[in-house]
């Protein structure tokens, strides 16, 4: 979900012709920013074999 929020967010942000204002679009970038980062640390080898569910 943070990838595919962070693809929304940026398409939102970057796409010329925008009709939001500057200030709205900071916004965005910065909110992509963090759920692309929440993606990266979920993604890491080691806070998936944290996270694996036991039986």
């Amino acid at each position: 979900m943070s990838i595919a929020g962070s693809l929304g967010i940026a398409a939102l942000a970057l796409l010329p012709g925008s009709p939001f204002p500057l200030w709205f679009r900071i916004e965005q970038g910065v909110q992509g920013l963090v759920l692309l980062a929440l993606a990266v640390v979920l993604l890491r080898p080691a806070t998936r074999a944290a996270l694996r569910p036991t039986r």
